[in-house]
């Protein structure tokens, strides 16, 4: 081959080479991305996370999530090949309908997880790695629970569906969910959990919970219970563990129906609940305690220091956590079983006992304080992790109380 030849294949190589990265670069917009019909409902809700909008500003866009980057080239090829299935499904108008989308979402969302996780999450990686993370810079839960998904060798997508696209349910239970009285509101749903509850049901088992002893005159704990060396600083801080004695029960296991056991819940947990009460961000209910005084939350935490609501949250955390003895329906309680494995467990781990997950023990709370609960997330009385809020405001309310029977056997 003469000079020319070989300048001439150069220049071709050059040629593909260019085009080629010209046609990565067009196809990796956000904007050719979503310029299909059927990326509408996509967009739309990749609009409503922090990967589209936060405070520094950084955006992450379809490419970044989905298409490896430069540093494996054959996977990103392989990726556009692949991508061209997208195509096709525009084309015969697969998901064309938000009915046809919602009807395929569990099928695509879960061929997205499959690929992720047998990558490691590699595209998350590219913007996100376990040594560039600065824990002390996170909040308390999040920096506990990446370092313990380090730990254990997770990976992203473990913990992380639903990020950037609404995470759909799985078959059966979003089919249970459109049937009968979907289109009750959040009020009557409220009413049917209050009136599921006060019903005899079927099972006599679950017709009555067990009567809550009555309480008994907490020992106040002494001042090195609450790990204070400050004499003026530990009789007030005793005599407050010694006033949430009255209501939640010595050490924090409470005898009353609707009052819950604050023992071994994690220190971050408490923390942050007291310190929700105290700034108003969480509503108190009104409870008589052991004295016959009448108080709620917010009154009882107004005048709490930090420091005091953290060595209070120290100390009812190291205490162990006693179950209330209830009957459950154990039919109710083996299907809500299920649903809370797609529902919930995620978040409260091991059936809702686990502390570390920083979202409260949520299992052998007593079932007054728990319908309560619900209801409360029903009438939108108490705040709601988004999160939590797609997956609870879709559940009916027999499924609701089915959870509760699974929580209290």
């Amino acid at each position: 081959m003469g000079k020319f030849g070989v300048l001439f294949v150069f220049f071709l190589g050059f040629l593909a080479y260019a085009s080629m990265n010209l046609f990565f670069k067009e196809t990796n917009t956000l904007e050719f991305c979503t310029s299909c019909h059927t990326m509408q409902q996509n967009l739309t809700e990749y609009k409503e996370t922090i990967h589209y909008k936060n405070h520094a500003g950084v955006r992450a866009v379809c490419s970044d999530c989905h298409v490896p980057s430069s540093e494996h080239p054959l996977a990103k090829i392989w990726a556009k090949v692949y991508a061209t299935k997208d195509v096709w499904h525009e084309i015969i108008g697969t998901i064309d309908t938000p009915e046809k989308f919602e009807a395929h979402r569990w099928e695509m969302a879960n061929r997205v997880w499959e690929k992720m996780k047998s990558t490691d999450s590699r595209e998350c990686r590219s913007c996100h790695s376990w040594d560039a993370m600065m824990f002390s810079e996170q909040d308390k839960s999040a920096a506990k629970k990446h370092q313990r998904g380090k730990q254990e060798g997770k990976t992203c997508i473990d913990c992380h569906k639903g990020i950037a696209h609404e995470e759909p349910d799985e078959p059966d239970v979003a089919q249970k969910a459109d049937t009968g009285a979907g289109s009750s509101n959040n009020k009557q749903q409220t009413a049917d959990i209050k009136k599921a509850d006060t019903t005899p049901a079927a099972d006599s088992s679950a017709q009555n919970i067990v009567p809550p002893a009555m309480p008994k005159t907490p020992a106040t704990p002494s001042s090195a219970a609450l790990g204070s060396t400050d004499a003026d600083d530990a009789k007030p801080l005793t005599e407050l563990v010694n006033d949430c004695n009255k209501c939640h029960g010595k050490d924090g296991n409470s005898h009353e129906d609707e009052i819950p056991n604050i023992a071994h819940a994690s220190a971050i947990y408490l923390h942050d609940a007291l310190m929700a009460f105290k700034n108003g961000e969480r509503k108190g209910d009104e409870y008589k305690n052991a004295d016959g005084k009448v108080t709620d939350m917010n009154k009882i935490t107004a005048d709490l220091t930090e420091e005091q609501i953290t060595k209070l949250a120290e100390y009812y955390s190291a205490k162990p956590f006693i179950p209330h003895s209830q009957n459950a329906n154990m039919a109710m309680a083996d299907e809500g079983a299920k649903l809370f494995n797609k529902k919930c467990e995620k978040c409260h781990s091991d059936g809702g006992t686990n502390p570390e997950d920083d979202a409260g023990i949520i299992a052998g709370q007593p079932k007054g304080y728990l319908v309560k609960q619900f209801a409360h997330f029903d009438a939108g009385e108490r705040e709601i992790p988004r999160k939590m809020a797609k997956k609870f405001k879709k559940l009916m309310p027999e499924q609701k109380q089915k959870i509760i029977e699974f929580l209290i056997k």
